[in-house]
């Protein structure tokens, strides 16, 4: 399980992974939150600090033992301290974000658009073929 949690007297919040069921280890990752495993639970991607963004590979098999962070090239804008993660990982290992142009906080200007049965729609639109 990872988690990330901010220790009296830090400004920082630190990524932490601990065992399911627990044991009581504690391993300290790295300065930074927002953790997100991959799919395969081989790494635990994290925000260390604003327009970075951080990979640890992680052995879970026989002992628990994981890197140093690595860089990991950053494709999604910053998002505000109320936004938990903006980012998200698919099966397919590609990320998925949410981009936060507005950090102003202007509650009307922010919406996403949400297609449904757009497959349905581009059918409509095109012209039939014979």
């Amino acid at each position: 399980m990872a988690y990330q949690a901010g220790e009296t007297g830090t400004s920082e919040a630190t990524t932490y992974v601990q065992p399911f069921p627990p044991t009581g280890s504690k391993y300290e990752i790295a300065r930074g939150g927002r953790a997100m495993w991959s799919w395969d639970g081989k790494q635990l991607y994290f925000v260390p600090a604003p327009s970075q963004f951080m990979v640890v590979s992680v052995r879970t098999e026989l002992t628990f033992a994981f890197t140093a962070p690595v860089r990991f090239p950053r494709r999604f804008g910053l998002a505000p301290p109320s936004n938990p993660r903006p980012y998200d990982i698919l099966p397919d290992g590609r990320f998925v974000a949410v981009d936060s142009v507005n950090l102003a906080g202007d509650q009307q200007s922010r919406q996403i658009q949400v297609v449904l049965n757009w497959f349905e729609e581009l059918k409509a639109k095109l012209p039939v073929a014979k």
